[in-house]
């Protein structure tokens, strides 16, 4: 049996909906495109960030990477920026990773 475009063999619909991508402190996920989402919108739908001391926000739109200071956007100290569909977000430095020490080997 062959499958009809736009389904799968087990003739469940395919999802071609626009999506944000997010990978976050809190949370990752798929965030459904809308005009009116943003880079803080996107993370806060995926919990968030706890301490953003340190934090650097990555946005990844067509090859491009940006990166922007999560204290000076959550302090609104730069401008929010608006998603395009397909943008991935990427959180980087998160200070509960910082932190940790390095272990010494025990000898």
């Amino acid at each position: 049996m062959r499958a009809q475009e736009g389904t799968t063999p087990a003739s469940k619909p395919i999802s071609l909906e626009p999506m944000v991508v997010v990978f976050g402190e809190l949370g990752s996920g798929l965030i459904p495109f809308s005009k009116d989402l943003t880079l803080l919108r996107a993370i806060n739908a995926t919990g968030g960030i706890t301490d953003f001391s340190g934090t650097t926000i990555l946005l990844i739109r067509s090859g491009t990477v940006t990166g922007y200071n999560a204290e000076k956007l959550y302090r609104q100290k730069i401008a929010d920026v608006p998603l395009s569909p397909w943008d991935i977000v990427l959180l980087r430095g998160v200070q509960g990773i910082a932190k940790q020490k390095p272990t010494s080997p025990k000898n």
